[in-house]
């Protein structure tokens, strides 16, 4: 079985958090920091694709480190340190 898409999980995370304005974290074990800042600016670029009016357009992906406020919530998280987070903004972000 093959390894599940980073990005098609941080799409159905952005559409999730979208809906019901709920910050979420993928749990992906990235192989370091810049995996996961490469697939945030992946994830940033296909907001910036979508029209005007989506509510993907809301969603900001960041990655979380242990200098940022709170804790870990994907074991990918409490492993490594660090986890891509999406969160909800009233003002589209892009």
């Amino acid at each position: 079985m093959a390894p599940p898409d980073p990005v098609s999980a941080v799409l159905r995370l952005m559409d999730a958090t979208a809906a019901d304005r709920a910050q979420r974290a993928l749990h992906h074990p990235a192989q370091g920091a810049q995996e996961l800042h490469d697939l945030r600016l992946e994830g940033r670029d296909l907001i910036r694709a979508e029209p005007a009016g989506s509510p993907r357009r809301h969603v900001r992906p960041r990655v979380w480190s242990p200098v940022s406020t709170g804790v870990p919530v994907t074991a990918s998280g409490r492993g490594h340190g660090l986890e891509l987070r999406l969160s909800y903004y009233v003002k589209p972000v892009v």
